[in-house]
């Protein structure tokens, strides 16, 4: 059993996702040992399991320095060049899509599943009067705010119309922009998300506020975190001190 563990433990190419495989075993046999009872003949040789996985380490995370985001000239480049290999219908939705990935930083699935305001388990709570809305937070499972400067509301609206139709709306973005290269870096949906975070920070905004808009909840201290009380920050930041309106963008 422990060999086989840790062969399918080395194969794991992403450290992070290996270490998580690893540290759900030892949960498990912890688990496992702690209600077997004592008098029981698995006992012994579960505990010895146990040991041994002990020894098991996780394997160190390697941090990459690659470039993964754009700076605010090549989000204008990468819009005109979408403008200028789809003249139709499609360039429009696609910019949009853009535009809204870039401006929010959120996941694929948020924008392109769970900004349906209709249809699905948590659609968007859209409040088009006030420039704010509640999205659901995939991987923690909560509605955060988010509001945005009038030059999005048209974006917003041409997407949220659209998306309904998707075939597979965690991957039509991404699908689309795969098809994209800047500066030597290909464009992803994530591209959106790293740049956001990367840019807020060049702009000086604090770490908790990124983490509200981007929906990260990472560390203990986010746990005990109420980050409903940033909400006037956030709003702040999204609709006057944001990248994005700042370099003229929208």
């Amino acid at each position: 059993m422990l060999t086989d563990i840790q062969e399918y433990f080395s194969n794991i190419p992403n450290a992070h996702t290996a270490n998580q495989f690893l540290s759900s075993v030892k949960g498990y046999m912890r688990f496992r040992c702690a209600t077997i009872p004592l008098n029981d003949t698995r006992s012994i040789m579960e505990n010895q399991r146990l040991s041994q996985l002990s020894l098991v380490n996780a394997r160190p995370k390697t941090v990459n320095r690659e470039r993964k985001s754009l700076n605010t000239d090549e989000i204008s480049e990468l819009l005109d060049e979408i403008k200028k290999r789809n003249r139709t219908k499609l360039a429009e939705l696609i910019t949009s899509g853009t535009i809204l990935q870039f401006y929010f930083g959120g996941r694929p699935i948020e924008i392109g599943y769970w900004l349906r305001t209709s249809g699905v388990e948590h659609p968007a709570k859209i409040d088009w009067e006030n420039n704010e809305m509640q999205l659901w937070t995939a991987k923690v499972n909560f509605y955060r705010y988010l509001p945005w400067a009038p030059g999005i509301t048209p974006h917003l609206k041409r997407w949220c119309a659209a998306i309904p139709q998707f075939a597979n709306p965690n991957a039509w973005l991404t699908d689309h922009l795969g098809e994209y290269t800047i500066n030597n870096l290909h464009v992803t949906s994530y591209t959106g998300r790293r740049t956001f975070q990367t840019q807020m920070r060049l702009a000086g905004v604090e770490d908790v506020v990124i983490d509200t808009i981007l929906g990260h909840t990472t560390t203990m201290a986010d746990r005990y975190t109420d980050f409903g009380k940033f909400n006037e920050k956030v709003k702040n930041v999204m609709t006057t001190e944001h990248y994005m309106v700042k370099a003229g963008i929208l």
